[in-house]
């Protein structure tokens, strides 16, 4: 666990290096409905362990992204609601539970 995070903390700094706090505002406009799509869809497509996603998500909040984006990233990146089936967030959108190991 600790080599990966110590993995991501690194990459958060390169990231913080090559990407402007300008190109990220371009992104995540301060719209709330726009900052949690573009979250969700960006959280969804990374792909790690939840811890990572917190590292993650506090360089985003530093950087001047929103709250609400910087938390659908954290949460679509630890659920991967969109690129996983039948994960939690994504199986409550469409009113089903995921299977369980009995059934």
């Amino acid at each position: 666990m600790f080599p990966v995070l110590a993995g991501v903390i690194l990459l958060v700094g390169l990231f913080r290096g090559f990407v402007s706090r300008d190109l990220l505002m371009t992104v995540f406009s301060g719209n709330v409905i726009q900052d949690t799509l573009w979250g969700a869809c960006i959280g969804s497509v990374l792909s790690g362990n939840p811890v990572t996603s917190y590292v993650i998500g506090e360089t985003l909040l530093k950087m001047g992204v929103s709250l609400f984006g910087a938390t659908a990233l954290i949460e679509h990146h630890r659920y991967r609601g969109i690129s996983v089936k039948d994960t939690f967030p994504l199986s409550v959108y469409f009113g089903k539970m995921p299977p369980t190991k009995g059934s």
